[in-house]
Parts: structure tokens; sequence; C-alpha cells
């Protein structure tokens, strides 16, 4: 399980006790918090590191939104989503 952060309470996927019982399912969302996307589908590691994004085991990746880490590090939102939903539909980086 994975503590959320407020914005991803704010969306509606927090259970009573504060924490993501299940996996998101669909696409990725400017919104989803880089840990659950990491922990729940490893291939976008590969996507985030081309895009010079040290997200996987970073210790702010459970509390940073794709958009937060896209504006952090100057990124464009739209083509990283794009590559991350693709990733995950494709199995593979």
């Amino acid at each position: 399980m994975v503590l959320e952060s407020s914005k991803a309470r704010q969306s509606g996927r927090e259970s009573e006790v504060g924490m993501r019982e299940t996996p998101f399912e669909g696409k990725v969302r400017a919104d989803h918090l880089v840990q659950e996307i990491v922990e729940d589908h490893p291939q976008t590691i590969l996507i985030f590191a081309r895009y010079g994004l040290q997200c996987a085991g970073c210790y702010i990746s459970p509390f940073h939104t794709v958009a937060d880490s896209a504006q952090a590090y100057a990124i464009p939102l739209e083509p990283l989503l794009h590559d991350l939903n693709r990733a995950i539909v494709e199995g593979a980086p």
C-alpha cells in the first residue's frame, strides 16, 4: 500500500484509512503519483529515465505527480504521458 498525496485524495482514490488499496487502472494521468506508476507498471521506469527523470527510487516519488515531475524538470507533459501510456499498453518501453 502506498500513502497518497493531497492531490490524490482530492481525486477520490483514497481509502478510509488514507492508503491506496488497489493499483490504478486505465490511462496514466498528470495527477497520478509517480511511485504508483512505477510500482504498478515497472516498464515505465525506462520512460522516466529517457526523459532524464530519476523517478524510480526517488525519495519524493510517493508525493510527486507526473505533472509535478514534468514541471520540476521543464519536460513537456503531454509527450511524457503519451509515452508512459504507450509503454503500459505495449508492455514494454
